[in-house]
């Protein structure tokens, strides 16, 4: 399975420090308080993804938009993002 890049669901569990799978996708996302305030367009955002080397994984890739929806709550904003996230920054994504 390949690895995700981003952060943590409310039903997840804690892999390591700046690690997180979301027990409910199987995913796993990354939420590093290094990189929450890193901005990055599309194609910085592939690169930073093939060279992360994290938890022992280095096959980071980015999400589609299916799994980003996965991680959405549509009943809050500023962010819009699951309870449980603990390293992100209110940005339009």
């Amino acid at each position: 399975m390949r690895a995700i890049l981003l952060i943590i669901i409310s039903t997840s569990v804690l892999i390591s420090a700046e690690v997180f799978k979301d027990l409910s996708t199987g995913l796993i996302w990354e939420d590093s308080y290094a990189t929450q305030g890193i901005k990055k367009d599309l194609s910085e955002a592939k690169v930073y993804c093939k060279e992360l080397k994290l938890d022992g994984k280095s096959d980071w890739r980015l999400p589609n938009i299916k799994e980003l929806y996965s991680i959405v709550d549509t009943n809050k904003f500023n962010p819009s993002i699951k309870n449980g996230f603990k390293n992100i920054v209110s940005y339009y994504y």
